[in-house]
């Protein structure tokens, strides 16, 4: 049961020159991914002391993201991280484990809690989708053999 948390390293994207319309922070926020960013190699492809910043300042210059949308994706970043609980918990809040805006610590994330309801709700939904698609399989096999082979 965990989002779709694909991760980039802006800086090693546009070094290695993949296209800008196959990347995945774009498509990720037009269909509401979870994104995450990261840093790879920072002695081979960061010019200051902070790569992680660095990356993260490439990425709104590319997407035109706001500070919202860096802050949602600051705590994704943290929740996908390998970090033990008790330092994601002291940078994103003791109750980050929790689902929606109890699990938001709005002082720490500086994510507004109407975005993470959004997202919460969302993500309800698309579950409760799925559950209901599974109680009617015959859903899938009423659709023309090239609709249902499509991936």
């Amino acid at each position: 049961e965990r989002d779709v948390e694909p991760a980039r390293e802006e800086l090693l994207e546009r070094v290695l020159g993949e296209a800008e319309e196959e990347r995945v922070v774009g498509e990720g926020r037009e269909r509401e991914l979870n994104v995450s960013l990261s840093t790879d190699d920072p002695l081979m492809f960061h010019h200051t002391k902070e790569p992680l910043m660095e990356e993260y300042c490439v990425a709104r210059q590319v997407w035109r993201l706001s500070s919202c949308d860096l802050a949602e994706i600051a705590r994704n970043s943290v929740l996908q991280s390998s970090f033990e609980p008790c330092v994601k918990a002291a940078w994103i809040g003791r109750n980050y484990r929790l689902g929606g805006t109890e699990g938001n610590d709005i002082q720490k994330t500086n994510l507004p809690n109407l975005r993470v309801h959004f997202r919460h709700t969302l993500l309800v939904e698309e579950r409760h989708l799925l559950i209901t698609c599974r109680v009617v399989p015959c859903a899938i096999s009423t659709l023309p053999p090239s609709v249902r082979s499509t991936p």
